[in-house]
């Protein structure tokens, strides 16, 4: 056997030169293109506007897009398949009525114009939350809501300081199911006050079929979105 410290020592590693690259002029070094502070037809100042790169109206004015329409939201078959209680049922109407969301029942229209509706959206800007238009700026106030949904306006201000962003928990229901929900509801209802429950259970049957209408009509109006 022989002996290890016999055996000849490794020969070293060859060490490689390293090669140094030198940009020529096939490859040029990236350049970081100047920052943008203006657009042509649009804003001078972008201090009011920082996100206006990234709006539509920047691919539109140079050409970039084609002719386009945003789909439109309108649920009028749904609020005209829906009905509700006849006349006779107080105990319905005087709460709806009293809610001030029956209006919004004759707010849907059967056809809509994409193209308007599509402009109007190309022309809205998040920052100041204006319609930015040739005559000038333009936004929705609580007068036009009032004015166009015949809804009320009064009451208290939303106070969000204590809401936090990070997480919301929510239920979501579909419109058949809702619609089917309001239907058993109002037949539980009639039932009940038919075979003189007590007034307890009549009540709550009742204050079941009015939240169910209620949510039906604001989720197929004011919250089509949602």
């Amino acid at each position: 056997e022989e002996d290890e410290s016999e055996q000849p020592p490794p020969e070293p590693k060859k060490s490689r030169k390293k090669v140094t690259r030198v940009t020529q002029g096939k490859n040029p070094p990236r350049v970081k293109p100047p920052p943008v502070t203006c657009y042509d037809g649009g804003p001078s100042d972008l201090s009011l506007l920082p996100g206006f790169g990234k709006h539509v109206v920047v691919p539109l004015w140079k050409g970039e897009l084609q002719t386009r329409y945003l789909r439109v939201m309108n649920n009028v078959k749904k609020i005209n398949n829906f009905k509700p209680c006849p006349k006779e049922y107080l105990w319905f109407w005087n709460v709806v009525n009293a809610s001030g969301l029956e209006p919004l029942r004759w707010t849907n229209y059967n056809h809509t114009d994409w193209g308007l509706l599509t402009a109007f959206a190309e022309r809205w800007h998040p920052e100041t939350g204006t319609f930015h238009l040739p005559i000038g700026e333009m936004t929705i106030t609580l007068d036009d809501v009032s004015s166009l949904l015949h809804i009320p306006i009064t009451g208290k201000m939303l106070d969000h300081n204590g809401t936090s962003c990070t997480k919301e928990d929510g239920a979501h229901i579909g419109f058949k199911e809702l619609k089917d929900l309001y239907i058993d509801n109002l037949k539980s209802a009639l039932k009940a006050e038919r075979l003189k429950k007590p007034a307890e259970d009549v009540e709550f049957l009742r204050e079941c079929t009015i939240r169910c209408y209620l949510l039906y009509l604001i989720g197929a109006t004011i919250f089509t979105n949602k």
